[in-house]
């Protein structure tokens, strides 16, 4: 019985680890990634996960691709992903000043 137990833990755990491959190599490319130093690559790493983290607690419907490009071209959307993160600051867009 433990062995049983044992193995729908195993494919439990491995089920979430590959849904979540999934979506990073779906949504940020990992897998066609050119970074090749170690710390460099594991912290473009983390900096994904935490955007992707982002991208899903974000109330707005839609996929984390287009979550993704949104905040690329928007910066009140890139301000209203960050917020959480400082509820006690009023979190203003970046204005460009062109010359």
């Amino acid at each position: 019985m433990e062995a049983v137990k044992l193995g729908g833990c195993i494919r439990a755990h491995w089920a979430i680890e590959n849904q979540w491959h999934h979506v990073l190599d779906t949504t940020f490319g990992e897998d066609d990634s050119q970074v090749r130093d170690v710390p460099a690559a594991h912290n473009l790493s983390l900096m994904q996960e935490f955007a992707m983290k982002l991208l899903k607690d974000h109330p707005l419907k839609g996929s984390l691709r287009s979550k993704r490009q949104r905040a690329a071209l928007s910066p009140e959307f890139r301000s209203q992903l960050i917020q959480p993160l400082f509820p006690h600051f009023s979190v203003s867009p970046a204005v460009s000043h062109v010359p």
